[in-house]
């Protein structure tokens, strides 16, 4: 039986992402953007799916295309931050940093804010990293904190397996 309504796309790539059945996921979500080309679901859930399975063009381009597709802080939040993390696994740092960059005029948060300090330090801009720690610090001390001893612990583990 074909799915005829977007809600119900939706619902049932919901249902395989929380199970953890990416394929299917990302089979349903391809099925969805070419039944609906114009709903912002369905290019964010092809985004999320692609991710999922390791299809990082595809997420990078279907996250680029919801983020364009709407105003709303919440959704383009959610679309830069899946966008980003597929940039980031290309090795696309700076395209991941600008779409976090456009984000972070509309809406900060803890989390997109850890993500400006990892994108600065990966494109070799301490400054733009501090910058970013600093906000991170004044909207959350505690993820400020956690994510300062996350990146000691992996500048310590990548000093000791190059000892050994």
């Amino acid at each position: 039986m074909a799915i005829t309504h977007a809600r119900a796309y939706v619902k049932q790539i919901s249902l395989y992402l929380n199970n953890e059945d990416y394929e299917k996921a990302h089979s349903l979500s391809r099925e969805f953007v070419a039944a609906f080309k114009d709903n912002l679901p369905a290019h964010t859930l092809l985004a999320l799916s692609a991710y999922r399975v390791g299809e990082f063009d595809e997420a990078a381009k279907e996250g680029r295309t919801a983020f364009n597709m709407t105003n709303n802080p919440d959704d383009m939040l959610a679309c830069a931050l899946i966008t980003a993390l597929a940039y980031y696994d290309l090795g696309e740092f700076e395209k991941g940093y600008e779409i976090l960059s456009a984000m972070e005029k509309s809406k900060k948060t803890d989390g997109l804010e850890s993500l400006l300090v990892i994108f600065a330090l990966a494109l070799n801009s301490p400054d733009e990293a501090f910058r970013h720690y600093e906000e991170l610090h004044t909207l959350n001390k505690d993820a400020a904190e956690g994510l300062l001893f996350r990146i000691v612990e992996g500048m310590a583990s990548q000093e000791a397996s190059q000892e050994s």
